[in-house]
């Protein structure tokens, strides 16, 4: 296991930085928009002239529009490095032009923030949450600490450039724009972290799983080839050992399969059919293509199916049919069998099979139900929501 799990070390290196862009990428439409309406705020709130108004207008219509072009276009994040170095220069530039542009005196005349103190701080967040944009890692984690000292740097130039005094309240203004570019820095550090706990736990998942699988091929394919061999020449005691080595092959493929996020139907029925075809003539089989459902719903199915054919089998059934189509959102899992048939009340004995599977339809939102078929036999019905 000590390969295995150097393999799985030497793959993190490559799905940490992956994930971490693929979270960048999701969220970069809605940075160039947040970074519009900061401009539109902007605007608004200070006393701009009419001409400098629809500048600083024009520019957020162009964030606005960007964030559109990105959405559609799945981000430019890990395309191009350049591309995040644009951004960061607009990050300064753009704060800075809005700065000119402020009335005489009003640049951090205000304890908030200074004018467009937000501005900066989403390219920031993407820089601290996907460092590899700039291809070595150590140069990425340099940038963010690199952009926020150029930030703070410029906020004190362009006090003392556009001749606003020193005043408690400018001093404030800047310490709270700097909380601003921090406080994003720090969310961009939790969500990496995020995907490194992510990982680990994915990894150790992974793992186990792997050990799970070589325990089965030692105590069930080794054994089950020793018992082949060891009926040999006895042709009929080899057919049933083969038999039941495919059995315990098909059990652990539908254990490894209910195990993962979405689950094939198809793969489910095929399973229990050809487990329960030599017990019982199941006359009718259903087609269900390649759906997929939850892990939860496609759980509830397999344990369905195996408890309601295990109860036509255990009652003395000879034939039986499945049925399954999906109802206005709800999926319905239909098994028919010509067995003695039973009361109602099964359902609801505590204890039983049909009880514990009914209780576990209801926590997804279905239902089990039964219909009566005279004069014998039971129809028993498993409905549960497709979502």
């Amino acid at each position: 296991m000590t390969v295995t799990t150097g393999e799985h070390r030497l793959a993190n290196l490559g799905e940490r930085p992956r994930k971490a862009r693929q979270m960048a990428q999701a969220i970069e439409w809605l940075v160039f928009a947040y970074q519009g309406v900061t401009l539109l705020q902007t605007a608004w709130i200070n006393h701009f002239s009419l001409l400098d108004r629809f500048i600083i207008i024009g520019l957020a219509a162009i964030n606005l529009a960007l964030a559109g072009v990105v959405f559609m276009y799945k981000g430019l994040i890990g395309r191009n490095p350049w591309w995040i170095a644009l951004w960061a220069f607009g990050a300064v530039a753009v704060p800075a032009a809005v700065a000119v542009m402020a009335p005489h005196s009003a640049y951090a005349a205000n304890d908030a923030c200074v004018v467009a103190c937000t501005y900066p701080a989403p390219v920031v967040l993407i820089i601290s949450l996907y460092p590899w944009v700039f291809g070595a890692l150590w140069l990425g984690r340099l940038a963010g600490p690199v952009l926020i000292a150029i930030l703070l740097a410029e906020w004190i130039l362009l006090i003392d450039l556009l001749g606003v005094r020193f005043t408690p309240t400018a001093i404030q203004s800047i310490l709270v724009s700097l909380m601003w570019v921090v406080a994003a820095y720090g969310i961009g550090l939790a969500l990496r972290r995020i995907v490194d706990v992510w990982l680990k736990d994915r990894i150790e998942l992974e793992q186990q799983n792997t050990e799970s699988f070589f325990n089965f091929l030692h105590s069930h394919i080794k054994a089950g080839l020793a018992a082949v061999e060891h009926e040999v020449p006895h042709v009929e005691g080899m057919v049933e050992k083969l038999h039941d080595l495919q059995a315990a092959v098909g059990k652990e493929r539908l254990r490894l399969l209910l195990s993962g996020g979405q689950i094939p139907l198809a793969t489910v029925f095929s399973q229990h059919i050809q487990v329960f075809n030599d017990v019982i003539n199941i006359k009718e089989t259903p087609r269900v293509g390649g759906r997929t459902v939850s892990q939860a719903v496609g759980r509830l199915v397999d344990r369905a199916l195996g408890d309601l054919l295990t109860n036509a089998v255990v009652h003395g059934a000879k034939t039986a049919r499945i049925r399954f189509s999906p109802a206005e959102g709800q999926l319905v899992l239909e098994v028919f069998d010509d067995g003695p048939g039973f009361d109602d009340s099964i359902l609801d004995a505590q204890g039983k099979s049909l009880n514990d599977l009914r209780q576990s339809a209801r926590k997804l939102g279905g239902e089990l139900t039964r219909r009566s078929r005279e004069p014998r036999g039971s129809h028993l019905i498993l409905t549960v929501p497709e979502a």
